[in-house]
């Protein structure tokens, strides 16, 4: 009884305050995209060798 009651609850929430979710959660869906393609990039032995030709 008592979870059906707070599921109920959440779901009233997250519907009634979306304005501040979905920007938040774009937010951070955006944030870890730009981690990963910056780490990616760090890591990657192509970019590596571009960076040894231009700093000759």
């Amino acid at each position: 009884m008592r979870s059906s009651l707070y599921v109920k609850l959440a779901k009233t929430n997250i519907v009634t305050n979306r304005k501040t979710y979905v920007p938040y959660i774009i937010t951070a869906i955006l944030t870890v995209a730009m981690f990963l393609i910056m780490a990616n990039l760090r890591f990657s032995e192509s970019v590596a060798g571009i960076e040894k030709l231009l700093c000759k």
